[in-house]
């Protein structure tokens, strides 16, 4: 960001002075002398490489509006990647007034990750001189600091960490041991028995 000569800085002063303590409040503003650039950072949580990128779009209120290089007819739309600072501009304005615009994240990788919804309103209001002061307001209405996204991804790994479902009952294999065991413990009392009684048998028929 380029700083501008004081005479420039107090008028730009001045002209945030007119949107209002309520504005102020909620707001972070920029001054600038030529074009306009600023900062989009983004926050992931369980970053996961290959899965990190979000993408957003910057759109103008009006469709005369300035756009940065490389807009189309939906507005300028950008990828990021991972923990990492994009800066989107620059934006040339040929003429004094004041440009709209909003930002917001459209199209978030994977499918089941969380996306930051917020949606900041930046309105750039450039003076007769070209320098531009820049008001950047999220939907919260909490005054920020930095255009900031946080995006949560699924984690990873949870399936080696011991919650796995358990697809049978651990105690099956004692208790058919158990059952085994039983039953040639019975067989083998049957066998004794019907041994003696036949032997008895055999044993009266001789006497």
């Amino acid at each position: 960001m380029t700083k501008p000569a004081l005479p420039r800085l107090i008028a730009a002063t001045c002209a945030l002075f007119c949107l209002g303590a309520g504005v102020m409040q909620s707001s972070v503003s920029y001054a600038y002398s030529g074009p306009v650039t600023f900062d989009v950072q983004q926050v992931v949580n369980n970053d996961v490489p290959e899965h990190d990128t979000f993408t957003f779009r910057l759109t103008a209120d009006d469709p005369t509006t300035p756009l940065p290089a490389g807009s189309n007819s939906t507005g300028y739309t950008f990828n990021i990647a991972g923990n990492t600072t994009a800066t989107v501009g620059p934006i040339a304005y040929s003429k004094p007034g004041v440009y709209n615009y909003h930002l917001h994240c459209v199209n978030p990788k994977p499918a089941d990750s969380t996306a930051d919804t917020t949606v900041y309103a930046i309105n750039v209001y450039v003076d007769a001189n070209l320098d531009a002061v820049t008001v950047v307001t999220s939907t919260s209405g909490d005054k920020q600091n930095a255009v900031l996204f946080t995006q949560s991804l699924p984690q990873t790994g949870s399936s080696q960490s011991g919650d796995n479902p358990q697809t049978g009952d651990n105690s099956q294999p004692v208790l058919w041991l158990t059952m085994m065991i039983a039953s040639a413990a019975l067989l083998g009392l049957l066998v004794f028995v019907g041994v003696r009684m036949s032997r008895r048998a055999n044993h009266g028929d001789a006497s």
